[in-house]
């Protein structure tokens, strides 16, 4: 992805704070009807970031991990972790 360059909204790309923005189609992820719209984007940060780092490290059963930090994203992946 870095290699590649990649828009971060907020940061290389304007948006992110606004109540409403533009993007591409592809970068939509369609949510539950269950799901709120606060509870999809809290999710799809923090949980997606941890998710992606335990992924990642390809643990097992066998595994053990130490998070440390936990705000959004450690407390996602140590619920994550005891999955």
């Amino acid at each position: 992805m870095c290699s590649k360059g990649s828009t971060v909204y907020g940061t290389t790309g304007d948006g992110a704070h606004a109540e409403y923005m533009l993007v591409p189609a592809y970068t939509v992820v369609p949510l539950p009807d269950e799901l709120t719209f606060t509870a999809g984007a809290a999710i799809a940060c923090g949980t997606g970031t941890a998710y992606g780092g335990l992924r990642r490290l390809e643990l097992s059963g066998r595994d053990t991990v130490a998070i440390f930090g936990q705000g959004p994203v450690g407390l996602s992946g140590t619920q994550l972790d005891t999955c």
